[in-house]
């Protein structure tokens, strides 16, 4: 695989970056992240960015490094990769302003006029009534709350 994204990476025209997915516990000691980024060194690519996990996961086993981590760990890569990762407690999903309908909005504030805030919290309470009908689940993960259709809490979303 590491041969194949080599090559496509000297033949590809533009840059080709390369995100590396690291687990508390599986892929986060030095010595793995120094057999990794010697596999990256024989890719090249343009950037390297490490990532972990910030959204609850499929498995239970998979654990997100501390950001903290990640930056020491980033200094194994030549050049330094680049930390993207979210802080995992925070647990926002942000989603495209079209998913929230524009009248849906209006019709709030035609009601009322409100802050920022009180649009959110409108919208939390619409997602209190979906937990109550069974159309969301809350799934604690650590010190956050996430909320998920049953089937996504059941199997294994694609965003984990």
């Amino acid at each position: 695989m590491v041969n194949g994204i080599a090559e496509f990476t000297r033949r590809f025209r533009k840059p080709v970056w390369l995100e590396v997915f690291l687990l508390e516990g599986l892929t986060e000691s030095p010595a793995d992240v120094e057999r990794i980024a010697a596999r990256v060194r024989e890719i090249a690519p343009a950037k390297v960015q490490l990532n972990t996990v910030s959204r609850p996961p499929c498995e239970e086993n998979a654990r997100p490094v501390p950001v903290e981590r990640l930056a020491a760990l980033a200094a194994l890569f030549e050049p330094p990769a680049e930390v993207i990762s979210e802080a995992p407690a925070g647990g926002n999903c942000d989603f495209p302003a079209a998913a929230v309908a524009d009248e849906d909005i209006l019709n709030l504030i035609r009601i009322r006029p409100c802050t920022a805030a009180g649009v959110a919290a409108g919208s939390t309470k619409r997602l209190a009534a979906m937990v109550a009908r069974g159309a969301a689940v809350a799934v604690r993960r650590d010190d956050s709350v996430f909320y998920e259709t049953p089937r996504s809490a059941a199997g294994c979303g694609f965003d984990g």
